[in-house]
């Protein structure tokens, strides 16, 4: 059942491809000029689709955040405590530079 589609499964590919050379998921725009959709309206049904077979999550309201499923959106999910401390850490560097 949860078996995507060949199509389906060339937009995973792709995904997965996109996030690991830019570190972010590709917009729904740049996913339907990739295969050449008519409209990007083809690009979002293929990922409710993926979404529907659990391949994927879709995070509302947040852009280019299409995940497949076991992927963060971004180093921003990390709540470690590393990752806060790191955050800190950055964020006095900005404001010691502004």
């Amino acid at each position: 059942m949860n078996t995507p589609t060949a199509k389906q499964q060339e937009v995973l590919d792709f995904l997965k491809a996109y996030r690991k050379a830019r570190g972010y998921s590709p917009s729904t725009r740049e996913i339907q000029e990739y295969f050449g959709f008519q409209s990007q309206t083809a690009a979002v049904n293929h990922i409710k689709g993926l979404a529907c077979k659990g391949l994927v999550k879709v995070h509302p309201n947040i852009a280019r955040a299409v995940v497949p499923v076991g992927e963060r959106i971004s180093y921003e999910e990390d709540t470690s405590a590393e990752a806060w401390y790191n955050r800190i850490v950055i964020g006095q560097a900005k404001l010691a530079r502004a």
